[in-house]
This record gives C-alpha cells, sequence and structure tokens, in this order.
C-alpha cells in the first residue's frame, strides 16, 4: 500500500473566543507540519433575537453586515499569534447550521482534515455531541480531528485496528496525518459472550477455552505484525504493536489516560443503511471519556478495500 500524499488543506472550525485557541492551535500545528493551507471558518448561528425579525430588511441587513465584519476580524485577531509558519491562511465567516456549513466549506475548498474543538463555547458538550459533530463525522469524505485540549504537536498517537482490509487504510492515514509522532497499532481481542457461553455448554473446559483465546491473540499478532512489516513508515518509524484482550471501548479510554497518548485514532464505518444513524458507540464513548484528542477517519468504500485486497 502507498502512502497518501501530506495534507494541502484543513479547514478548522472555531468560534471567536479563548476557547478557541485549542482547535486553532492544532490546526496550525498541522498546517506548519505539512506546509498545508489553512481555512479558518466562523459559522454564525441561524437563531436571532424576536426582536430582529420584526425589524425592516434593510436594518436586519446591516446588522448581519456588522455582525459578519466583526467576526472576521475577530478570527484575524485570534489567529495572529499562531499562524507563523503556515504558507496561506484565510478567514471565513458563513450563516447557517454548523454542521452543513463545515461540510459545505470543506467540499468547495477540497479539504483533507477537518479540525473541530470539543470544548468551544457556545456549543454544549451534549448539543455539540448530538448534533455536529455526529452530523461532519458522518458525512464528511477526509478525516475529522475532534480536538479536547492545547498542547505541544502529537507525540504519542494509537490507532485502532480489527483484522479487517479497511483497517490497514485506517492506519495508514493516521500515519500520515501525524508523521513524527510514535504510532502504536492496539487491537482489542473480546470473546464474545455469547459464544463463550456456547462452547462452554458444549462441554470446552476452562483449560480449552483459555487455549483457544492465546491462539486467537497469537494469530492476531502474526497478522498485524506482518501489516506493519509492509507499511510505508513515514520519518523511518514503525508503529509498535499492542494486542490486548478485553472490551475495546475501555481498553482505549484507559489507554488514553496514561498520561503517553496525545491522540486516538479510530475508524468510523458509513454504511448506507445506517447513514442518518448516530456516531458508533466507540466513537461516541471516546468523544466523552477520552482524557485526548480524538481522530476520526472513514473506512475506504467497499471498491477500495477491494482493489487493494486484490493487489
Amino acid at each position: 500500500m502507498k502512502s497518501t500524499a501530506a495534507l494541502k488543506q484543513i479547514l478548522v472550525a472555531v468560534q471567536p473566543s479563548v476557547m478557541a485557541e485549542c482547535s486553532l492551535q492544532r490546526a496550525c500545528q498541522m498546517a506548519r507540519a505539512h506546509r498545508a493551507s489553512l481555512c479558518i471558518l466562523h459559522v454564525q448561528p441561524e437563531e436571532m433575537p424576536p426582536f430582529f425579525n420584526a425589524m425592516p430588511p434593510e436594518e436586519r441587513q446591516d446588522i448581519q453586515d456588522q455582525l459578519e465584519q466583526d467576526s472576521l476580524q475577530a478570527l484575524k485577531s485570534l489567529s495572529q499569534s499562531w499562524r507563523q509558519g503556515i504558507p496561506d491562511v484565510s478567514h471565513l465567516v458563513r450563516h447557517g447550521r454548523a454542521a452543513e456549513q463545515i461540510l459545505s466549506v470543506s467540499h468547495k475548498i477540497s479539504a483533507d482534515l477537518i479540525v473541530v474543538g470539543l470544548n468551544e463555547q457556545g456549543w454544549s458538550k451534549a448539543r455539540f455531541l448530538g448534533s455536529t459533530t455526529d452530523h461532519v463525522a458522518r458525512h464528511a469524505k477526509q478525516p475529522v480531528l475532534l480536538t479536547k485540549r492545547p498542547g505541544a504537536p502529537y507525540q504519542g498517537v494509537i490507532t485502532a485496528v480489527d483484522l479487517s482490509p479497511a483497517s490497514l487504510v485506517i492506519l495508514q492515514s493516521s500515519m500520515d496525518i501525524c508523521p513524527k509522532a510514535q504510532h502504536r497499532v492496539v487491537h482489542a481481542d473480546n470473546l464474545p459472550l455469547v459464544f463463550e457461553q456456547t462452547l462452554i455448554r458444549s462441554g470446552t473446559s476452562k483449560a480449552e477455552l483459555q487455549d483457544y483465546q492465546r491462539i486467537r491473540l497469537q494469530n492476531a499478532r502474526s497478522r498485524l505484525k506482518a501489516i506493519i512489516r509492509d507499511l510505508p513508515a513515514p520519518e523511518g518509524r514503525r508503529p509498535g504493536l499492542k494486542i490486548l484482550q478485553g472490551d475495546t471501548e475501555e481498553l482505549l479510554i484507559s489507554l488514553s489516560r496514561n498520561g503517553r497518548v496525545d491522540l486516538i485514532a479510530v475508524g468510523l464505518r458509513r454504511q448506507a443503511a445506517l447513514k442518518e444513524a448516530l456516531l458508533g458507540s466507540i466513537a461516541r464513548s471516546l468523544l466523552r471519556q477520552a482524557a485526548c484528542d480524538v481522530l476520526l477517519i472513514p473506512y475506504p468504500s467497499r471498491s477500495r478495500t477491494g482493489s487493494q485486497r486484490a493487489g
């Protein structure tokens, strides 16, 4: 599998406030590292005070124009201390629903990465997780980086994988986005309870069950080692491998809190039948409980993984 090109265009959605520095700082770090262009977007809400609608159209337009100019100036002031070393920075103010505008702008500028802060002032966590983040992550064609806290450029990145060919794409994308970080591949093997109970009822002893689980872990390690060995490694760094037994969500959340992980990358499946569903349980759990930033990477289409498997 060939490594993808460096990021060329990054979109960050912010509210002009102190809290916006978290997502803006991360976006600027990424733009500098990849020598990418950066578009800073602020979406003004549709909701206006009741008295606004009773005003004459000319006055409403004057107020909206002034709000847009004020927001644009606030964006430029906010980005002033972070934009050094970035080849091209643009500022954009849109009106409407945040998720729809973020997706619209990302398509228009052909963004390679969308960056959004989970703690932006004005977007409550419950509302944000239930609407903007869900909608953007489910419909974005590019990876979405959800930031929780400011900090130095990412050093420790873990990517959660299964044994499907699509996971290879998720891992490579994570390594391409953070080429200078130390990457670790994490695979959690959790024997389904129903299957385990079926084996026990069929007469499988505890020792035999433990042997079976051990073999599953060994097979997973061997397959993932082979995948890692064949991957293009940015900066010549091969990712480490961690095979764990247990619940994927609990293990990832625990790893996020050990002080050595800055970012967790997970794949996000977007099946046509579930297009309007909320985020998957693992992604939602990480957004709510992980102590680090989260990178959501859309799984490739079946045709893409099929061509890779055939090659």
